[in-house]
């Protein structure tokens, strides 16, 4: 997995304007909030004695991050949850992604680094990998609202894919008749966004108007490629 450099020490901490925030699917508002001017702090690492920093915050309030020390892990909180750190195992791993309902998705090492896969984390489930393509390196870039996940997988043979994985149908690869591609980002309409290399060929793109690949349409749309 890419390492990522060290920052300065920050306690992770959520904001909100005025009052508590309101908080849907993730739980109830949290406690142990002190009021300040103007706004609430709620510290979100209780526990952890180590360096932490919140990445995103989706908008029911499931937020996620990295906690730095002594190894660098991603973490979810949600007021219902709390913290939790999201691991398959292994000594590193990073939350890329979640979602405006709060689904997280990201990646891990597995039990003694022997490979990195993909994972999906909810607050009623936990978190669960998502598979791969053969290969030993799994890593999502984005996932919308209906948990729809896309990023990148190796092959068996070190080729790198663009994937897709829902729940009802696994991890599928998007352009299986590329050299190379990666999926970057998928709208909560099912868009997805990405590029890929023909083979013998050069590098292409493909996104809304060249590319529609909607997964409810699986069978009727393809990637669409611009040279």
């Amino acid at each position: 997995m890419k390492s990522k450099s060290m920052i300065a020490p920050m306690i992770a901490l959520m904001l909100a304007g005025g009052v508590q925030p309101r908080i849907t699917a993730a739980g109830d508002p949290p406690a142990k909030a002190s009021k300040q001017s103007g706004y609430t702090l709620t510290q979100l690492d209780t526990g952890i004695n180590s360096a932490s920093v919140v990445q995103h915050l989706s908008e029911n309030g499931v937020a996620i991050g990295d906690v730095l020390a002594p190894e660098f892990k991603s973490f979810a909180w949600s007021a219902q949850t709390g913290l939790v750190l999201l691991t398959l195992g292994g000594s590193q791993s990073v939350a890329t992604a979640v979602s405006r309902n709060g689904i997280v998705t990201g990646a891990s090492a597995t039990t003694g680094d022997a490979s990195v896969r993909g994972f999906v984390w909810t607050v009623p489930v936990g978190i669960a990998e998502i598979g791969n393509l053969g290969g030993d390196f799994t890593i999502p870039q984005s996932v919308n609202s209906s948990g729809v996940i896309v990023g990148d997988s190796l092959t068996n043979n070190d080729k790198s894919r663009a994937f897709m994985w829902t729940k009802k149908d696994g991890i599928v690869d998007l352009v299986p008749d590329a050299d190379d591609a990666s999926a970057r980002w998928v709208t909560d309409e099912g868009l997805v966004v990405g590029q890929s290399t023909p083979r013998r060929q050069s590098r292409s793109s493909y996104g809304p108007n060249r590319t529609d690949w909607r997964p409810s349409e699986r069978s009727r749309t393809r990637c669409g490629r611009t040279t």
